[in-house]
C-alpha cells in the first residue's frame, strides 16, 4: 500500500476523533440544542467523506477494504448537497453506532502501511 494514502487516513481519524471528543458526555437533546456542535459535526463528517472520495479515486483497492466507505461518501454528499434531508437523529445515530467501527477499520489500514 502506498504511503501517499496516509494523509487521507489521518484526516479521517482526526475528524472522527474530534467528533467523538466533542460529543463525549452529550445526549441527543444536547446535540439538538447546540447549533455550534451540529455545524462542527457536519463539517467533520464532510471532511471524512471527502477523504474517502480521494481514497476511492486514488486507492480503489484500499477503498474496497472499508465496508462502509461508499455509505460514508453518500452521507457526505447528502450533507453537502441535500443538507435539509438530514435529521439530527440521523447524525446522532451515525456518531453513536457507526463512527467507532469506521475509525477502527481506518486505523487497521493505516497500521498495515509499512514505515
Amino acid at each position: 500500500m502506498s504511503h501517499k494514502i496516509k494523509p487521507y487516513l489521518w484526516d479521517i481519524l482526526s475528524a472522527g476523533n474530534e467528533i467523538l471528543t466533542f460529543t463525549t458526555g452529550k445526549s441527543l437533546a444536547d446535540y439538538k440544542s447546540d447549533r455550534l456542535l451540529q455545524l462542527a459535526m457536519e463539517r467533520c463528517f464532510i471532511t471524512i467523506g471527502e477523504a474517502m472520495v480521494r481514497i476511492r479515486i486514488g486507492y480503489p483497492d484500499e477503498f474496497a477494504k472499508l465496508p462502509e466507505a461508499q455509505r460514508v461518501v453518500n452521507f457526505r454528499n447528502v450533507l453537502t448537497h441535500n443538507y435539509d434531508a438530514i435529521s439530527d437523529e440521523d447524525v446522532w445515530n451515525i456518531i453513536q453506532v457507526h463512527l467507532a467501527p469506521l475509525l477502527h477499520q481506518v486505523q487497521t489500514l493505516l497500521d498495515r502501511i509499512k514505515p
